[in-house]
C-alpha cells in the first residue's frame, strides 16, 4: 500500500496512462468473465513492474545526485577550497537524509554514499587531509571523470524516460486502433464461444502493458555502476 501511495505521488501521470491502457485492452471482450481474467493479471503484473522500475530509477537518480556531490567537491578543491569547505558546499547536491556531516564521514568505516568506483577518490581526499597533504592531490582528472560519468548517467535516464513515453504512446495507439476495429468488425471481439485460443490471443495482448514495463526495468538495470 505503500509504494503504491509513493508511486502515485511521484508517478501519477505514468500510473493514471498504464490504467488507461489496461481498461482499453478490456474493450475487446464482451464478457465479463474473460474481462476479469485478463484484468486482473495485467493490473498485477503492471504494477509490480513498475514498483521494480521505480525502485532502480531511485537508485539510479541518487547515484546521478552523488556524481554531482563529487563534482562539485573536486571542483571546489581546483579552485583552492580546503577539503572541509569543498564538503559542505557540495552537499546540496544529496538529499536531506542521506547528508552526513565531515566529522561522520571522517569516522564511518566506509562511505556511505552511492559513488561505485568513486569511492575511493573520496577517501583518499579524506586521508590526505587528515594527514595535511591534500593540497598535493591534483583533482583535476579525477574531476573530469566523475563529470562524464555523470553526463552519461543523466542523458541515459532522460532517454529511457523518453523511450518509456514513446513505447506508452505506441501502446495507446495500437489499442484505440483494436477497439476501432472491433467496433467496425464485431468478429473481432473475443466471446466465450470462440475458445480458448481466441481468448488466449487477446490475452496475450492485454499483457502488452506490463511487458513494456519489463523491458524499461531491464534497460535500467543494463546501466554500468560507476
Amino acid at each position: 500500500m505503500r509504494t503504491m501511495k509513493k508511486l502515485l505521488q511521484k508517478r501519477q501521470a505514468e500510473v493514471l496512462s498504464l490504467l488507461t491502457l489496461i481498461f482499453l485492452s478490456l474493450f475487446l471482450y464482451d464478457n465479463y468473465l474473460l474481462m476479469l481474467l485478463s484484468l486482473l493479471p495485467s493490473l498485477v503484473l503492471s504494477f509490480l513492474f513498475l514498483a521494480k522500475k521505480e525502485e532502480w530509477r531511485e537508485e539510479l537518480e541518487k547515484k546521478s545526485e552523488a556524481l554531482s556531490f563529487l563534482e562539485s567537491f573536486l571542483s571546489l578543491l581546483l579552485e583552492g577550497w580546503t577539503t572541509r569547505n569543498a564538503y559542505d558546499q557540495s552537499l546540496i547536491f544529496l538529499q536531506e537524509q542521506e547528508k552526513k556531516t565531515y566529522e561522520e564521514l571522517e569516522e564511518a568505516t566506509e562511505i556511505p554514499y552511492p559513488l561505485g568506483k568513486y569511492k575511493e577518490c573520496l577517501s583518499l581526499y579524506l586521508e590526505k587531509d587528515k594527514e595535511n597533504q591534500a593540497y598535493l592531490l591534483s583533482p583535476y582528472h579525477a574531476r573530469e571523470e566523475v563529470k562524464r560519468t555523470r553526463q552519461e548517467l543523466f542523458s541515459f535516464l532522460k532517454k529511457e524516460e523518453e523511450k518509456s513515453k514513446t513505447e506508452r504512446l505506441a501502446l495507446f495507439l495500437f489499442f484505440t486502433l483494436s477497439v476501432l476495429f472491433s467496433l467496425l468488425f464485431p468478429s473481432l471481439v473475443v466471446t466465450a464461444e470462440k475458445g480458448i485460443p481466441s481468448f488466449l490471443a487477446l490475452f496475450s495482448i492485454s499483457l502488452l502493458v506490463p511487458c513494456s514495463l519489463l523491458l524499461s526495468y531491464q534497460r535500467l538495470r543494463r546501466w554500468k555502476d560507476a
